[in-house]
């Protein structure tokens, strides 16, 4: 019993080993890499309910050492790590798709070539996602997110060059809608980060946006809000402001009618939430990383990959990747899946063995606390005296 412990033991410990990259998400730290026009920032977010954020690097932004930055922060610090990209590295947006649309992904791509300054080419990192049935039920609005183009190359090719994990990105303005996505009504959000961001959110979908050098400008707070209702019908009533800019008289004249608080918005925080639970599914389904992100750093992905397709110019840029549909770190479905099996049988296995063991262990200290009478081949018999006292009565042998 001892020896088949022992190899359950060693069993479950080569299943640990092996699969550390799956169970380090439950017990250490995740990095998240967050890329602005001014700086890199590598932050740190402790795993578990309680999440705290801890600055462990900044580096200025030089785009022509951006493959010798990821390499450096590849080699200092182990794993894998989530991007966040600056507003001014995507455009995100929301389309309203009428119900019946044949093909929903031209749709789209039509809408957002309207909505960016540059041109959706095949090599163009966007995709979109539904978010929410419209009031009507006649269309259902999806989030869109079109990475700029010039950014998207060289970061591909410096993520490609380094060999650095990457798990997923997005953009910011997607991590802080995710905030409130619990909440029932629609919210205008003032951010402060190197610039100010205003925009307009509903259960997690960035609705609209725009940006500011200094502070917000009420005339362009109301044209946003008016563009929001005119293309959604929907209107805010309450407004979140994260930051200490400061507010224009007329500017908080204008907030006079809403309901306007105050709090913190943590884009890192906010981006760890999108690695738990039931938002786990939504981590990839914005699969705006480009195919460098998904080879480098593990071998697995290189031979999963090997033999697809290059795009084609009818279906755009994400039609190969969706053959590849998440295939990010710790997401394979067949394999998480058997990874999960394995570790859980590993664990009952040894569960059980070492409860027989204590059983046993317990019989034998029992045996030595009471050890078995021994016959003397006597019988004992009970004779009842006439008094009714019992009394206990050996025969001689004749």
């Amino acid at each position: 019993m001892r020896t088949l412990l022992a190899v359950s033991a060693v069993l479950f410990a080569i299943v640990c080993y092996t699969n550390r990259i799956y169970l380090s998400m439950f017990f250490t730290q995740k990095h998240i890499i967050s890329i602005s026009p001014n700086a890199i920032v590598v932050a740190a977010v402790d795993a578990g309910a309680k999440r705290t954020v801890t600055i462990k690097k900044r580096i200025p932004l030089n785009k022509s050492m951006l493959r010798e930055t990821l390499l450096d922060i590849k080699k200092s610090f182990n794993g894998s790590f989530d991007v966040i990209l600056g507003d001014v590295f995507a455009f995100v947006f929301a389309v309203a798709i009428p119900t019946g649309t044949k093909d929903e992904r031209e749709f789209v791509r039509i809408k957002a070539a309207e909505e960016v300054p540059q041109e959706i080419t095949p090599m163009t990192g966007w995709d979109f996602k539904e978010f929410l049935k419209h009031v009507d039920q006649n269309e259902k609005v999806v989030q869109c997110v079109v990475v700029e183009n010039d950014f998207y190359s060289l970061f591909s090719d410096a993520v490609r060059m380094s060999g650095i994990s990457i798990d997923a990105m997005e953009p910011m303005l997607c991590s802080l809608a995710r905030a409130f996505e619990e909440k029932p009504e629609p919210r205008l959000v003032l951010y402060q980060e190197e610039r100010v961001i205003a925009f307009v959110t509903y259960r997690g979908l960035v609705l609209s946006n725009v940006s500011f050098d200094t502070t917000p400008d009420p005339h362009v707070i109301a044209q946003l809000i008016g563009f929001v209702k005119k293309k959604f019908d929907i209107v805010p009533k309450h407004v979140f402001l994260a930051g200490s800019f400061p507010l224009s008289d007329e500017m908080t004249k204008a907030l006079s009618s809403y309901i306007v608080e105050r709090g913190d918005l943590d884009p890192f925080m906010e981006m760890a939430k999108k690695k738990d639970g039931k938002n786990d599914k939504d981590t990839a389904s914005l699969n705006i990383m480009p195919a460098a992100m998904r080879i480098s750093g593990d071998p697995k992905l290189q031979q999963h990959i090997v033999g697809i397709a290059e795009p084609s110019l009818e279906t755009g840029v994400m039609s190969h990747y969706e053959r590849i549909t998440d295939v990010r770190s710790g997401s394979y479905p067949q394999g998480k899946l058997f990874t999960i099996l394995i570790f859980a049988s590993s664990f009952l296995i040894i569960l059980a063995n070492a409860m027989i063991w204590y059983q046993r262990l317990q019989e034998e200290r029992i045996k030595e606390i009471h050890p078995p009478a021994v016959s003397t081949g006597v019988s004992e018999t009970t004779t009842i005296i006439p008094s009714g006292i019992a009394t206990s009565v050996t025969p001689t042998s004749l």
